[in-house]
């Protein structure tokens, strides 16, 4: 199994799905207003089809995240001061 990447910064922590996710994403893809500029509201099997998509996504987004993993630290510093700069 692969080894679990996450990346904080002082505003953001980006972590991989679990499976209590699905459920609130579930409930925002059925908001009106949430999904007010996307084409149609999702119900639950919907949502999941999604995130079952998001986690193939994900598989690839973690290999980027590896990529990161190989540097020396100093591009995480780069990253967040970046960040508090926009």
């Amino acid at each position: 199994m692969a080894k679990l990447i996450e990346f904080d910064t002082a505003r953001l922590r980006l972590r991989q799905w679990c499976a209590e996710d699905r459920e609130p994403f579930a409930v925002l893809n059925a908001d009106s207003k949430v999904m007010e500029f996307f084409p149609a509201l999702l119900n639950r099997s919907e949502s999941d089809a999604m995130a079952n998509r998001l986690k193939i996504d994900a598989a690839f987004n973690q290999e980027l995240l590896r990529l990161l993993e190989m540097f020396d630290g100093h591009i995480y510093d780069d990253i967040i001061a970046k960040s508090k700069s926009v």
